[in-house]
């Protein structure tokens, strides 16, 4: 059995005919979502294909361009075929491209995976800022800051962010970020202090900006002034309560509708994510507090 290339249908593939893409942009899959993706792979079927392209030269086995963990949670449960699509041969830096963007519309990169599928992309390509966030549906500041991590400390990154770190020693990404403006000598001391103290994100970035105005240390912009800041929290605020309006203006049966048609995965990740969302809010807003609180201790 050879693979041709027809991506106008969806044809059934063994297997244990199919190889991962041994320059996979993802290199951590999280255990719990792929044994929760094989349960439902194995009660609900595959209902989205595969896409695998010819091996080059061509041979009995195909290689996977999108779908690693489709491949992976099948096997966990037995599922010997696969629904697939066989899409023409590409060159390595060109299927890396395309597995990265895959993965970008669904399960989310680790930061370092995002970081490294960037950079080595745009190395490669010589895309700007705006050409990678376009690509890979991100805005450019986003773009901007994953690629700051490339100037962190080795001993920082194998300490704070690789995957393997536990989920309270890791960094986030903003405070990641602000951490790689000093100079690498400095870095790993900063690190240590931020995760030692239990430090939330505001507090972690506040105690940077703190320890680089004293060591001289520049972290924000020359043109990041506390308006400016002011402007970006409004901003975000009033974009984020118009967007959760017009969620909520849904009629509250198409909404049950819509969540019913999804699995329970996607539904155990839409509460972790809500949750996620409210605890950062609430952060936010007992640092509004506080410092109103402190404001009008001074007044009395």
């Amino acid at each position: 059995m050879t693979f041709e290339p027809d991506d106008s249908q969806v044809i059934l593939i063994p297997s244990d005919r199919i190889r991962p893409f041994q320059g996979q942009p993802r290199t951590h899959f999280d255990k719990d979502k792929l044994r929760a993706l094989a349960a439902s792979m194995k009660k609900n079927g595959q209902k989205v294909a595969v896409v695998v392209q010819p091996t080059n030269p061509p041979s009995s086995f195909c290689e996977l361009v999108d779908g690693e963990r489709r491949w992976i949670a099948a096997d966990m449960v037995g599922i010997k075929e696969l629904k697939g699509i066989v899409v023409p041969w590409q060159s390595f830096e060109e299927r890396f491209e395309e597995s990265a963007v895959f993965n970008f519309c669904r399960e989310s990169h680790t930061k370092l995976e995002t970081m490294r599928a960037l950079l080595r992309i745009r190395k490669n390509k010589g895309y700007t800022y705006d050409e990678l966030g376009e690509r890979f549906g991100m805005s450019r500041g986003s773009v901007y800051l994953y690629l700051q991590l490339e100037n962190l400390n080795p001993e920082v990154i194998e300490k704070y962010l690789e995957d393997y770190v536990p989920e309270e020693n890791k960094l986030s990404l903003m405070v990641a970020v602000d951490l790689s403006k000093f100079h690498p000598s400095k870095q790993e001391a900063h690190a240590f202090h931020i995760v030692s103290n239990k430090m939330t994100g505001i507090q972690a970035r506040m105690y940077l900006e703190r320890a680089a105005s004293k060591s001289g240390d520049q972290i924000r912009n020359a043109d990041w002034t506390d308006r400016k800041q002011w402007q970006r929290i409004r901003g975000f605020l009033t974009v984020a309560l118009n967007r959760v309006d017009s969620l909520l203006s849904i009629e509250v049966k198409d909404l049950k509708t819509t969540l019913s048609s999804r699995s329970e995965t996607d539904l155990k990740m839409m509460v972790e994510d809500i949750q996620d969302n409210i605890e950062r809010l609430k952060s936010l807003q007992d640092l509004v507090k506080e410092v109103n609180g402190n404001r009008l201790k001074a007044l009395k």
